[in-house]
């Protein structure tokens, strides 16, 4: 290889970025939607130890499972284009996790389906302004699929809640 030829290859190389940069917007979205995610999933996990009802338990059961999954895609996505994560729950879900945390096995139930109900709902804004503006086709689409899953989790947990 001459100079020439060497010296047009690492202008290629480093001419290129490996992955698109992404917008304000979208690395914003990706790192509120962990937090999110995260809150819902610890809130799960205390539901599914602490919960008397089998609903109950079965939403925390879908709830844990959906976060996790989302939150696999966030870490993956959030390394592959080099957005920084917290890697920790929104302090809105810790604050639930402490009232919670110490209700009752009378009150729990339905504290845990009110907590959910409204993260689910507060979540739904985020997640709908990124499906139909976000500027990443990878981050709209799963966007999409939360908006599904928590809009079902909202209505579940809606049912669940105190009457």
């Amino acid at each position: 290889m001459n100079l020439s030829s060497l010296t047009l290859a690492c202008a290629l190389c480093t001419a290129a970025p490996a992955l698109s940069a992404v917008s304000p917007d979208d690395q914003s979205f990706v790192q509120t939607a962990q937090q999110d995610v995260l809150g819902n999933y610890a809130l799960a996990a205390l539901a599914r130890s602490k919960a008397q009802n089998p609903r109950a338990k079965a939403l925390a059961a879908e709830i844990a499972s959906n976060a996790a999954a989302a939150n696999d895609f966030i870490r993956t996505y959030a390394k592959e284009h080099d957005v920084a994560l917290e890697n920790k729950p929104s302090a809105r879900a810790g604050n639930q996790y402490g009232n919670i945390s110490s209700d009752d096995a009378k009150s729990f139930d339905g504290d845990f389906a009110k907590a959910i109900y409204i993260d689910a709902n507060m979540a739904v804004d985020d997640f709908k302004d990124e499906a139909a503006h976000g500027s990443d086709p990878a981050l709209r689409d799963f966007a999409k699929k939360q908006l599904q899953a928590l809009e079902q989790i909202a209505g579940t947990a809606q049912k669940l809640g105190p009457q």
